[in-house]
């Protein structure tokens, strides 16, 4: 369906009426105690926007690119001031 003509109403006709017709059974996550690489290979791996964090089963957040980029940012940031310090 053309993105401009995809609304909630067409998606949920489309789709199912509530989350559980629309939701994978098995999704694929990571764990608390993954890095950022392991994080970003598998976005890239399975083309998603987020992924499931979850520890001992349980869902403990979502983890979203922005989220990564945001990580890389603040550590490259991080590193510059260190940079300049040792100057």
């Amino acid at each position: 369906m053309p993105r401009e003509r995809h609304t909630p109403l067409t998606a949920r006709r489309s789709l199912g009426e509530n989350a559980k017709e629309i939701m994978i059974t098995h999704p694929v996550t990571i764990s608390l105690k993954s890095t950022l690489k392991d994080a970003s290979d598998l976005m890239m791996k399975h083309r998603f926007d987020q992924i499931c964090v979850s520890e001992a089963g349980k869902l403990v957040g979502i983890l979203s690119k922005r989220d990564l980029v945001e990580e890389i940012c603040r550590r490259r940031k991080k590193e510059g001031k260190k940079e300049d310090a040792g100057l």
